[in-house]
């Protein structure tokens, strides 16, 4: 019973998060500008906050995005693997990332 509770606790956050959303970010000039909401929009302080209810990480914790070049960087690593016989399961154990990340990036550079 206390899982169901938890649940539906959860659910009603995730209304309360797409209801806010709705009300006061459907014309938002701030829409796509996290930084904004984050730190500046009051309304994007309290969605954070629900998110934090959810089990999200905080945005300073959450994984930057890798750069094109830091991307160049792993590709021809991931080539040198597949030289020595790696497959993609085995890349992405030696570099911990998901092998079809690494296999979609490859294709990108038109590397395979």
């Amino acid at each position: 019973m206390m899982g169901k509770v938890k649940d539906l606790n959860k659910r009603a956050i995730r209304i309360n998060i797409i209801d806010l959303q709705e009300q006061n970010c459907t014309g938002c000039k701030y829409r796509y500008k996290q930084r904004h909401c984050l730190h500046e929009c009051a309304i994007g302080k309290q969605i954070q906050e629900l998110g934090k209810r959810l089990g999200a990480k905080p945005p300073e914790e959450m994984r930057n995005r890798r750069t094109k070049a830091e991307w160049d960087i792993i590709c021809e690593k991931a080539l040198i693997m597949k030289e020595q016989g790696m497959s993609y399961i085995q890349m992405e154990q030696k570099l911990g990332i998901k092998a079809a990340y690494i296999g979609e990036q490859v294709r990108k550079r038109k590397l395979n």
